[in-house]
């Protein structure tokens, strides 16, 4: 009898053990709400230099929206050709996401506390390169931008998700003001 009461409480917890949170989606990153800006050329390009290398410490991957993929976005939305000659091109360098493991404390204090377990860095850096038609006029302006996060030793997978898709969100935001700043004060003469 006291084996079958067991049972009647121990099933049920397993199979709320097994029940998953739903996976949350996150939307891309969007750029429309800021001005776009004007640049004296016929053409954009984006060149992707950064190829992911898809393992440890890289988890830039494993992000719900990858690092590299809002920075294209962020040229696709804010950079629009409006002359009749010359080429612009964004230059993604880096776009990388690194998880490095923090020492955690051992033993019986371990076991009762609770720790931050991961080091999560979102390292970006882009520059803009503008030519006119025929090479006789040339500027570029580049920003960088790093954020770092630590993720607790119990996080659950939709708070890691959530916390990367943070991070490369301020990022983001970072090397935006970036740009655009460097833009202004470095290419003055092609914008629009």
């Amino acid at each position: 009898m006291r084996s079958m009461l067991r049972l009647l409480f121990i099933v049920p917890a397993l199979a709320a053990c097994q029940a998953t949170a739903p996976q949350p989606s996150f939307p891309e990153f969007r750029y429309t709400h800021l001005p776009r800006i004007g640049l004296d050329v016929s053409r954009i390009e984006v060149r992707q230099n950064y190829q992911a290398p898809l393992r440890a410490p890289n988890v830039d991957h494993l992000f719900p929206v990858a690092p590299a993929n809002a920075a294209v976005r962020w040229a696709d939305d804010r950079l629009a050709a409006m002359g009749s000659a010359g080429t612009a091109v964004f230059v993604i360098e880096d776009a990388s996401a690194t998880a490095e493991r923090l020492p955690l404390t051992g033993g019986l204090r371990g076991a009762f506390t609770r720790e931050q377990a991961d080091r999560v860095t979102v390292s970006l850096r882009a520059r803009l390169d503008v030519e006119t038609a025929g090479g006789l006029a040339r500027g570029s302006a580049a920003a960088f931008a790093t954020r770092s996060q630590t993720l607790a030793e119990d996080i659950t997978l939709n708070e890691r998700d959530r916390a990367h898709y943070l991070l490369t969100e301020q990022a983001m935001g970072d090397l935006n003001a970036q740009l655009e700043a460097n833009i202004r004060q470095h290419l003055l003469s092609f914008l629009r």
